[in-house]
């Protein structure tokens, strides 16, 4: 059973009824002179805009994806010590950034043979140690006589190879 409310007291009623004083009522109209001068002063036709250049963002290298190489997994495939595999991976590097100026000649020379041979040497070698990432893109630089195709595929494998994890 519900209970019937109480019934306000008086001094409740003292405290929330009250009269406020009657406000002014805000004057809204104005003079028709400051109207009229109003309109002068704030209408003017505004000219016309140029369109703004925007200049174009400049166009951003292509991302590299890092190389993942497992090389725990290359030595267990391998059978020789992880550690060994880990200094085979680095002497690699270090032999293929030793050739990186052969590379650039011989697309600078448009000698595609001789940047097909280089890519051969380092080729073998990421056979040997399961990098097959970095064996890839040397076959796109042993598949090719184009100079431009050649020079992205060295700079792709130089890139691979400076994110190259062991």
């Amino acid at each position: 059973e519900i209970a019937a409310a109480p019934e306000a007291a008086p001094a409740d009623e003292e405290l929330y009824n009250f009269d406020m004083p009657p406000m002014d009522e805000p004057e809204i109209a104005a003079a028709p002179e400051a109207v009229e001068a109003d309109e002068e002063l704030y209408n003017f036709d505004m000219p016309p805009m140029d369109e703004p250049e925007i200049a174009a963002a400049p166009e951003a290298a292509p991302a590299v994806a890092a190389i993942h190489y497992d090389a725990d997994k290359a030595a267990n495939e391998l059978g020789i010590d992880q550690a060994l595999v880990r200094e085979l991976v680095d002497d690699f590097v270090d032999q293929a950034n030793e050739i990186r100026s052969e590379f650039d000649t011989a697309v600078e020379n448009a000698q595609h043979s001789k940047w097909q041979n280089s890519a051969l040497q380092l080729k073998g070698i990421t056979d040997n140690l399961r990098m097959h990432e970095i064996s890839a893109e040397l076959n796109a630089l042993i598949d090719t006589q184009d100079t431009e195709t050649a020079r992205q595929a060295i700079e792709q494998l130089y890139s691979h190879l400076n994110t190259l994890h062991t």
